[in-house]
């Protein structure tokens, strides 16, 4: 913003002697301020302040006498100049932004006005301009957008003949005791602004515009739609701060560097891409940047038949997300692993506790509690923190980790209360919610309604697909169960805690009573995590429903290694979670006939 001095000050000098010595006359009154100055300033000050220079002395100043003033003055970020009247001052604000975005290259920091003009009685020196009307415009030009020109209703009505503009209405200005009516004339274009890094400590991604390699327009159209459904994907995350796709729409069509544009926008992440038509095809291509060192993180190509293209789209969006979240997931953690134990923040420590339990290791699962319940003393209104605190309850009962059992199981609900009491939109906080009541509490059908909650949420939230299916699972509903395991299971296909998702597809095969497919996933599941106690117990299921008795044999001498204190009868009464009474009992006869002990 421009540096003036307060409206307090200004109008003390407008009754003050020297103020007196002046000129008092009706003029045109332009403001320009230069868009997020401190932030360039911060990412290169000496080649900011150097390009301010060349464009006041060499088009600012030039175009203003051209239009019949001088710039009284420059303020650090800004200019401030009279002119006749309301029309050369619009004629000039005009001359400046055209020449601006015809001068804006991809390759350097943009540097954008925000204009305002006004119209009314000056008090002018040789030296500057005072009065209540130079104070307005100055105030009005807050309500500018970049790249555009806003003016009161005043100097609007005193144009010849006015351009079309978006009527304001009636702006109450900052410091000011009267009102003013303005009006705003947007730019042609979007407008490559610099922005602050967001607040939230939470990473953050902004998604750039998909090239159209091709050029037809339904291709573009098709790209934009992908892009608007990747960008509501990712923010009903709840763990990303996703900027608006109007942030970047500056860029469309322009080279551009990760670094820079990462450095205008406040971002850690960029995910771009293109769009190309091949014959009956087209292939959606996108990759992910960290923008430190402009790294690649993750990168992938979609090809879709021409036909099939809209039919695909949340197929697409899907597997955009699923390489996404996890890939910022991952480079978190590194960041928080690299910093000290005393300077962690609240989502530092929940990522090194969702690292535990994405894991499940028992020797590190106790420090996951410990970093949650850092992070939740840190900040008691962080909701991940709270979601994540309920799996982990969860979790030490599911795998008999747990001293305290039922202590577990309510504080597991307690927390996922507390996440949707914190975020009613919360995602996890609304799967938890589900998981607890369909696991622990064996009542499936009363979890649907969270889990569905959940979806709606979040569309592309893997666990809520998940432990959606592990409900239709427990109810017998194999036949349901699987492509809802399985929409999981492509949500997350790159993450470690694969295994997990693994599991509930081996698990809707099993309800089905297709014992092949379950003994292969849940053979999966346990390559990738040999310690994942349920899988065990399905797997050796699974092999004695196929007549392999021996092999069904070691993999419970197995799982009672991971779980010596296992025994069938508590199982039986308080853990197994298939609610269909056949199934039941089919499983518990077969943990029997696999040598599980009573």
């Amino acid at each position: 913003m421009i540096n003036l001095r307060t409206t307090e000050s200004v109008a003390a000098d407008a009754a003050s002697p020297v103020v007196r010595l002046g000129q008092r006359r009706d003029a045109g009154i332009a403001f320009a301020d230069i868009v997020g100055y401190s932030i360039l300033m911060g990412v290169d000050g000496a080649r900011t302040h150097a390009r301010w220079m060349a464009l006041l002395h060499g088009t600012l100043r030039p175009m203003a006498i051209r239009y019949g003033s001088q710039i009284v003055k420059s303020t650090g970020d800004g200019v401030v100049a009279d002119f006749p009247d309301a029309a050369a001052a619009f004629a000039w604000a005009q001359a400046v932004q055209r020449a601006m975005a015809a001068e804006d290259h991809p390759d350097e920091p943009p540097i954008v006005f925000r204009l305002a003009i006004h119209s009314g009685e000056i008090y002018a020196t040789h030296e500057d301009i005072y009065g209540d009307a130079v104070n307005l415009a100055a105030r009005l030009q807050e309500h500018a957008p970049p790249g555009g020109i806003v003016m009161t209703g005043t100097a609007r009505d005193s144009l010849s003949a006015p351009p079309e503009m978006q009527d304001l209405g009636v702006l109450v200005l900052r410091n000011i005791t009267s009102t003013a009516h303005a009006y705003v004339l947007e730019p042609p274009g979007p407008v490559r602004v610099p922005m602050r890094e967001p607040e939230s400590g939470l990473p953050s991604v902004a998604a750039m515009p998909l090239e159209n390699l091709g050029g037809d327009p339904a291709d573009s159209y098709f790209a934009e739609g992908v892009l608007d459904d990747v960008l509501v994907s990712l923010g009903a995350l709840r763990e990303l701060t996703v900027l608006a796709r109007g942030a970047t729409l500056g860029w469309r069509g322009r080279a551009h560097d990760p670094r820079t544009v990462g450095r205008m926008l406040g971002v850690r992440y960029l995910l771009s891409g293109s769009v190309r038509r091949h014959p009956g095809r087209q292939r959606i291509s996108v990759e992910l940047r960290e923008t430190e060192a402009g790294d690649c993180l993750w990168s992938d190509r979609i090809d879709a038949a021409d036909h099939e293209l809209f039919d695909v789209q949340d197929e697409i969006v899907a597997r955009v997300v699923g390489g996404i979240a996890p890939s910022i997931r991952a480079a978190e953690l590194r960041r928080a692993l690299r910093r000290r134990p005393d300077s962690l923040s609240a989502y530092d420590l929940t990522l090194r506790a969702v690292h535990s339990l994405d894991h499940l290791r028992h020797e590190t699962f106790g420090t996951a509690r410990d970093h949650l319940g850092r992070a939740l003393d840190l900040d008691p209104g962080f909701a991940m923190a709270a979601a994540r605190a309920s799996q982990w309850h969860s979790l030490a009962v599911g795998q008999a980790w747990s001293e305290q059992p039922e202590s577990d199981v309510a504080l597991a609900g307690g927390m996922a209360a507390r996440a949707i009491d914190l975020d009613p939109g919360n995602a996890l906080g609304l799967a938890m919610a589900g998981h607890y009541r369909s696991y622990h509490l064996h009542q499936p059908e009363a979890a649907l309604p969270f889990l569905e909650r959940a979806i709606r949420a979040c569309p592309n939230h893997a666990l809520a697909w998940t432990w959606r299916s592990a409900a239709l699972s427990y109810l017998g509903r194999g036949t349901e169960a699987l492509p809802v395991a399985e929409r999981g299971m492509a949500l997350s296909p790159l993450g470690p805690d694969r295994y997990y998702f693994q599991f509930f597809v081996g698990l809707a095969h099993y309800v089905q009573h297709d014992f092949a497919a379950a003994a292969r996933w849940l053979g999966l599941s346990l390559s990738d995590n040999p310690g994942f106690t349920s899988a065990h117990r399905f797997l050796a299921a699974a092999l004695v429903a196929l007549g392999n008795q021996d092999e069904a044999a070691r993999v419970a001498a197995r799982m009672m290694q991971c779980e010596p204190g296992f025994r069938l009868s508590i199982y039986e009464h308080e853990r197994a979670p298939l609610i269909e009474p056949g199934l039941r009992r089919d499983l518990i006869r077969r943990l029997r006939a696999a040598g599980l002990p009573r």
